[in-house]
């Protein structure tokens, strides 16, 4: 639905000095339309995010939502005079994807890091900076949020792990 509302924005852009029949109905409609699919692409969101945690697809999914809803936001109020603020926030997006700590590399590895230590500590697997054995079975759901934390981690390419951590699992 994202590239949809994408396709949409370009439409927009494409029929900006187009104002009657059609072209008209459609700029002053689909800011609406999309707004509200994109209200469902949230919902879908939230609860991926709470499941699996935040990793590098849905970081890009959150920027390109982000930009799509402030775009149709900005189409709403200015019309075909929201296409400069559009790109300039197209820009800055682009610019925080790659900046330290927000990024698109860093944050999901840190917020994964920390939802696997969490897990790991709840469980009682991670004591003081170190693994642990398990004294009693981890429960299944339990098992498979630690694999697919563990899955990210050392499935990303050179990534800052915890000392903790073994660096050699991925191998």
């Amino acid at each position: 639905a994202t590239s949809y509302a994408f396709i949409g924005i370009w439409l927009h852009l494409m029929l900006s000095h187009k104002d009657q029949g059609l072209a008209g109905f459609y700029k002053k409609v689909y800011p609406f339309a999309a707004l509200v699919i994109m209200g469902f692409e949230a919902k879908a969101l939230f609860v991926q995010l709470s499941k699996w945690g935040l990793k590098t697809t849905e970081y890009s999914f959150i920027l390109m939502w982000i930009f799509v809803v402030m775009t149709l936001i900005l189409l709403i109020v200015k019309g075909s005079k929201a296409h400069i603020p559009s790109v300039v926030l197209l820009c800055i997006i682009a610019t925080i994807s790659v900046t330290p700590v927000i990024g698109y590399y860093k944050l999901p590895v840190t917020v994964q890091t920390n939802r696997l230590e969490k897990i790991l500590t709840e469980e009682g697997l991670l004591k003081d900076g170190k693994l642990t054995p398990a004294v009693a079975e981890v429960p299944k759901e339990r098992r498979i949020a630690i694999t697919d934390s563990v899955d990210f981690l050392t499935s990303g390419q050179e990534n800052v792990l915890p000392d903790w951590f073994d660096k050699k699992l991925g191998d």
